[in-house]
């Protein structure tokens, strides 16, 4: 069955792109379209600059704290630091350079960095790179997280800038209060599960633990690398002429092990280079992010 979606809107100047398409692409709140293989033959329509244009949208108990106290007296004992005493929240801002809604996202990211409760991290996505600027921290991986998380949401959507809370809750990145209402709320639910890194020279050893009755599922431990500050002059496209700093800007992630969720585990990789790191581990999904930590 085809079901085929328009939206009209005035606008300045369009472009059709001929290929598949699966998803809406929302420029801040303003529609946009961006294409993505799910059939062979849609011919979308829409507006560079963010303005409505148009678009056609075709889709076919107590061991655990005996246990805890173990875990911690190892982790004392070898030098690692102790468990997080505060609930630290994930935010990630997916942005682009060639995004002229993005600036104020990208400028909120410089007060986030500085708040020791949140881990923040921007994601700079690359589907806008075709209207006039290449991000030149723009990875297909990341397009493809918010994609993820998006199909895990039941969108079929994505836009810049979006901030994902805790790897479940998402606002328009620029809405700070917003923001700040959601990171109230998961700075205020009991942990799950929790987790520690300790760094020795080129390795890393993390320990995760689950706290009460555990978690179903199946969880990844992922290992975040990101630059804390880039200035960057923007030459061309939306935001040619200005200068616009990024704070905490991803340039690795990668799957260093599973858990069960249930039973505690360490896992230890090689870290080389001196940029900042954090761990997350996130349900597979991708879904909820129950437990964080900063390497020092």
């Amino acid at each position: 069955m085809l079901l085929w979606f328009i939206c009209s809107w005035p606008g300045a100047r369009s472009t059709t792109i001929r290929a598949g398409a699966a998803f809406f692409v929302y420029h801040c709140t303003q529609c946009r379209c961006h294409t993505c293989r799910k059939s062979r033959n849609g011919d979308w329509r829409f507006n560079g600059h963010g303005h409505r244009q148009g678009c056609v949208f075709k889709t076919k108990g107590p061991f655990m704290h005996v246990l805890k106290a173990i875990f911690l007296s190892a982790a004392l004992v070898s030098g690692a630091p102790a468990w997080a005493g505060d609930t630290k929240v994930v935010v990630e801002l997916f942005t682009s350079q060639g995004c002229s809604s993005c600036p104020p996202a990208d400028a909120l990211m410089e007060r986030l960095a500085k708040k020791d409760h949140v881990i923040a991290l921007a994601l700079h996505v690359d589907y806008w790179d075709y209207i006039g600027w290449k991000d030149i921290f723009a990875d297909p991986a990341y397009t493809a997280r918010q994609k993820a998380y998006a199909h895990v949401a039941g969108r079929n959507m994505v836009y810049t800038p979006q901030m994902i809370v805790n790897g479940t809750d998402q606002v328009v990145g620029a809405r700070a209060m917003e923001l700040a209402d959601l990171i109230v709320a998961h700075a205020g639910v009991a942990p799950r599960a929790q987790v520690m890194a300790k760094r020795d020279g080129d390795m890393l050893r993390v320990g995760v633990l689950p706290l009460g009755d555990g978690l179903d599922g199946k969880y990844l431990l992922q290992l975040v690398r990101y630059s804390d500050q880039h200035t960057v002059d923007i030459t061309s496209g939306e935001n040619a002429g200005r200068t616009i700093s990024y704070f905490h800007v991803v340039d690795g992630w990668e799957t260093i092990g599973d858990w069960d969720g249930r039973t505690p585990k360490t896992v230890e990789v090689q870290i080389v280079g001196d940029r900042p790191a954090v761990v997350l581990v996130q349900q597979d999904g991708p879904g909820p992010i129950v437990a964080a930590a900063e390497i020092d």
